[in-house]
């Protein structure tokens, strides 16, 4: 066996010789937890080595002393503690520090020999122990911290348990404690660092980027709230060029090498745009004392709220100052502490006094106005102000300024310091040189006024409202036939005429309560004698109270009774000559009934003449004499026509028409005569005209008619050209320019302003020549202008003239455009018609049934009103023909009468006053439509055929249009 353990000895003294060997060079390093480790190892080694060579062998035994010497001298050595147990628990071994740390807190020596087992049931901690032991018997090694409770306080220990194996069985135990309270504590102290930094940081808006001696990013402190631009992983080993030049475009890198150099802290700001908007920030690089190699710390804080606030306050600063520099009072600022100097003078300072600030700033008032007007009552009030602490109004101080003074009103308010002290003197300055000019001339307009009462005749009369007093002036007494030294015996109600009172009270008590802004009433005055004089009462509020409620008014009384005895004058003459208008108005509606009625006759049998065929030689006079008729028929028009357009009873009409269509046919009713005189005539008009406008196709076509007329009448040879320009459109109006231009006679310059006269022509030759009264341009120019155009002329001797004229019309929809169509044109279309023609004129009788029975309808007569009414109660008639002027019964209370037992059948008026009146009374009295006297054959035709058209709605009226001549 010995030759056995020489070998095994010789091993384990090599291997803990290079142990040693390592173990002095990590303690000699620095490393002493390795250092502490290996250590433990050799122990372990040791123990193992004497746990062997001291086993008996075959019944001998060995002596220990070598290797026990060596271990204690390791142990010893060892400034932790550390301890050996054997396989039944017992301590075998142990060093000085071990001892000390037993003896503190158990109060005794350790002994070998004894067991290190806790009884059973003992403290938790006991048992704890006694589990570690085991654990490491059945041979695991493992290290954990522990914390004891001394006298002195608590203490920590590493404490590494490490079983001795000898066979592959454990032997024993080798136990190692650190005390590693300091490293516990600074760890702890660490921490508390940190968290105490967090805190710190969490309660600021900072971010701190730690640098080490590379220059490179090691951590990233920040507060909780603060978010970082990207995960903080990407922010490590990172450059400060890496982290904010490139992608901020800072200049840091710079920045950071000069603190690193100098020491010198530098603090920047930048901007960067987040998605929640843009953030400010201040970059502060610090240089960290006593770091080798030099190490610089970067510190970004948000100072994004700072900085708006600091914005918001500039930006209020800035508004305040421009909002003082711009008010339309001046305001001043003088510094007390400084010997009274301004240090603020606004824009209208400089306005008022024409000084500016430059020269005023540092400055006080004697070095500023000198002797200038009151200035030095003006400084005394500062010291006023300063001695009372209580503002000061200066209610009007006079200035000099340059060769000119002004009047200022001054309120000069002390600011007091923290001791109760005026520390500065704000003061306002109004400029009331106006005012106390505008006084000054109200004064003097006062005594004028004055001075003007006297003379004007005019009583003045003045109201203390509040206290109900009246004054009246003397000339009221003249007046009223009062002595102008009496005091007038009745109040203001009492001498109102009791008719006019309520009117006048009403109209002053509108004006108090501030209605209108004067008061002015016509009413009558009882004089002392009991009659009753006109006066013209008119005032005005002259002072109000603190509300605004008037206190005082003052007026005048005029003696107007002349005037109005003028005026009742004036108002029976208007009686008159009204009545006179109406007589007339009644003359021409009886004289135009007169006339045309029997021309209606001669018109209506040279139309019956024309259709029946006749030769040549008979169809050339019947042409000449419908010419003439036609003359005399448009003579009478223009006479009615401007009969009423000078009473102002000229009404329009507004209907859907298709324009283009309504020139055309217009134009064709000239065509004959364009003919005869071999004259062209033409329309030309805009391709992008409305289809439909609204408007008076009758006054339309009368304005173009008289104008095309004069313009064939007045041209020999040529042309004749009707134009239709658009001059603009929009969706709901269009503006068109009429214009009739001829090759004709032409007008000479002087006579241009006189052509729209009434009766008036360019020369009496043309009168002779081309006959005419003279009226159809006048009443063309009064219809334009009814329709708010205006017509002009321009003509040249010899060359032509042209008339134009521009209308804006209303656009129609095209649906509501009527559409003229004829059914029948072979005359049966009215065939069997039963029509009641109703007429006491027998040549219009005549002539009516002639055309009625060449269209083969069926006629009844009745000459007048009564024994129409008696014809509709026997017998059905499909259309009634109701003359209006008629004996015994007329023809509006005919068919009023006739409406109370058939209110279907359609009653059309035959007359010959064609107003709007007649027209509205027509409709008034249930009839459905009128044909004018003389009628047109091609209009009456229409009308009856829109009846037999429209049988399922009798009352609608159908117009038709079409080539009539073959039904005439």
């Amino acid at each position: 066996m010995q030759a056995h353990k020489q070998p095994i000895f010789l091993a384990a003294a090599l291997a803990l010789l290079f142990l040693l060997l390592a173990t002095i060079r990590n303690y000699v390093a620095g490393d002493v937890f390795s250092g502490s480790l290996m250590l433990l190892g050799i122990i372990t080694m040791f123990l193992a080595v004497y746990f062997g060579l001291n086993q008996k062998d075959e019944g001998k035994s060995n002596n220990p002393g070598f290797m026990d010497a060596n271990l204690q001298a390791l142990m010893q050595n060892d400034k932790d503690a550390i301890w050996c147990v054997d396989a039944n628990f017992k301590l075998i071994s142990f060093n000085e520090v071990f001892s000390h740390l037993f003896k503190g807190f158990w109060q005794r020596a350790p002994q070998t020999g004894v067991s290190i087992l806790f009884p059973e049931g003992k403290h938790a901690v006991y048992r704890l122990w006694n589990s570690w032991y085991k654990r490491a018997l059945h041979g695991e090694q493992f290290t954990f911290d522990f914390e004891y409770k001394f006298r002195d306080g608590f203490r920590y220990f590493e404490v590494t348990i490490t079983p001795i194996k000898l066979l592959e069985q454990s032997a024993g135990i080798v136990v190692k404690a650190i005390d590693i309270t300091q490293r516990k504590k600074a760890f702890q102290e660490q921490q508390l660092l940190t968290e105490n930094l967090q805190l710190m940081l969490n309660s600021t808006q900072e971010i701190i980027f730690e640098m080490d001696e590379n220059d490179q990013c090691t951590k990233v402190w920040r507060s909780e709230n603060v978010p970082l631009f990207y995960e903080e992983s990407y922010f490590k080993e990172k450059t400060v060029e890496e982290l904010f030049d490139k992608p901020f475009q800072l200049n840091l890198s710079s920045y950071f090498e000069q603190v690193k150099q100098t020491g010198i802290p530098i603090d920047a700001e930048y901007q960067y745009n987040l998605a929640d908007g843009i953030h400010h920030y201040a970059a502060k690089l610090r240089k960290i004392q006593n770091s080798q190699p030099p190490r610089v710390s970067i510190v970004i804080e948000d100072i994004t709220t700072r900085k708006e606030e600091s914005i918001k306050h500039e930006q209020q600063s800035i508004f305040l100052n421009k909002l003082i520099s711009h008010l339309p009072l001046g305001v001043f600022v003088k510094s007390v502490k400084q010997g009274a100097v301004y240090t603020l003078w606004n824009k209208e300072l400089e306005t008022i006094f024409g000084i500016s600030e430059a020269m005023v700033i540092g400055k006080t008032d004697e070095d500023i106005f000198k002797d200038s007007g009151e200035i030095q009552l003006y400084t005394q009030t500062d010291e006023m102000v300063i001695a009372d602490k209580e503002p000061l109004l200066i209610q009007k101080l006079r200035v000099d300024v340059g060769d000119d003074f002004i009047y200022a009103r001054t309120f000069k308010i002390p600011i007091l310091d923290n001791h109760n002290e005026v520390e500065l003197i704000l003061g306002i300055v109004e400029n009331i040189t106006e005012n106390v000019k505008q006084q000054l001339e109200l004064e003097t307009a006062e005594k004028r006024w004055n001075y003007a009462l006297s003379g004007s005749r005019d009583a003045v009369w003045d109201v203390n409202l509040s206290t109900d007093e009246s004054f009246f002036s003397s000339v009221l007494n003249e007046m009223l036939g009062y002595k102008s030294f009496e005091k007038l015996p009745l109040s203001w109600e009492e001498m109102v005429h009791p008719e006019d009172l309520p009117r006048a009270w009403n109209t002053f008590v509108d004006h108090l309560e501030g209605k209108t802004h004067f008061y002015e009433q016509e009413y009558r005055m009882r004089k002392e004698d009991g009659s009753y004089i006109w006066v013209l009462d008119r005032g005005k509020i002259a002072e109000t109270d603190a509300e605004g409620n008037p206190t005082r008014a003052i007026g005048t009384f005029s003696n107007i009774d002349y005037r109005k005895k003028l005026e009742e004058e004036y108002k029976v003459a208007l009686e008159k000559a009204q009545e006179a208008s109406k007589a007339r108005s009644l003359f021409l509606a009886t004289m135009s009934h007169e006339i045309r009625t029997p021309m209606n006759g001669v018109i209506g049998i040279i139309n019956l003449l024309l259709i029946e065929k006749p030769n040549p030689e008979q169809l050339e006079n019947l042409k000449a004499l419908k010419y003439s008729a036609d003359n005399l028929l448009f003579l009478l028009n223009d006479i009615l026509d401007f009969s009423k357009i000078d009473a102002g009873k000229m009404d329009l009409e507004t209907s859907a028409i298709d324009l283009l269509e309504l020139v055309q046919n217009n134009m064709k009713a000239f065509i004959g005569k364009a003919n005869e005189k071999g004259i062209r005539l033409q329309l030309k008009s805009s391709n992008d005209l409305p289809i439909g406008i609204l408007g008076d196709p009758l006054r339309i076509n009368q304005i173009l008619s008289n104008l095309i007329s004069n313009a064939i009448k007045f041209t020999n040879t040529g042309s004749v050209v009707v134009s239709l320009q658009k001059q603009s459109l929009n969706e709901d109006e269009v503006e068109i320019l009429f214009s009739i231009a001829d090759t004709g006679i032409g007008i000479e310059e002087q006579h241009l302003n006189f052509i729209f006269d009434e009766f008036t022509q360019a020369s009496s030759e043309t009168t002779r020549k081309y006959g005419g009264t003279g009226l159809g341009l006048a009443i063309t120019k009064r219809l334009i202008e009814i329709m708010g155009g205006q017509l002009a002329v321009k003509s040249e001797i010899g060359k032509g003239s042209t008339f134009w004229f521009k209308l804006n019309l209303k656009i129609a929809n095209s649906t509501q455009i009527p559409k003229l169509v004829l059914d029948d044109t072979d005359g049966n279309q009215l065939a069997g018609m039963e029509i009641l023609l109703v007429e006491d004129n027998a040549m219009n009788v005549f002539v009516a049934r002639k055309f009625l029975q060449k269209w083969n309808a069926n006629t009844t007569v009745a000459s007048n009103g009564l024994e129409a009414v008696a014809c509709a109660k026997k017998m059905t008639f499909d259309l009634i023909l109701m003359d209006l002027q008629m004996p015994e019964m007329d023809g509006f209370e005919a068919a009023k009468t006739i409406r109370t037992f058939n209110s279907q059948i359609p009653i059309f008026a035959l007359t010959a006053n064609v107003n709007e009146e007649a027209k509205n009374k027509v409709l008034e009295r249930g009839m459905n439509d009128y044909i004018s006297k003389p009628f047109n054959p091609t209009d009456l035709f229409i009308k009856l055929s829109s009846v037999r058209n429209s049988s399922s709605n009798p009352t609608t009226k159908k117009p038709i249009s079409g080539d009539l001549g073959s039904l005439l």
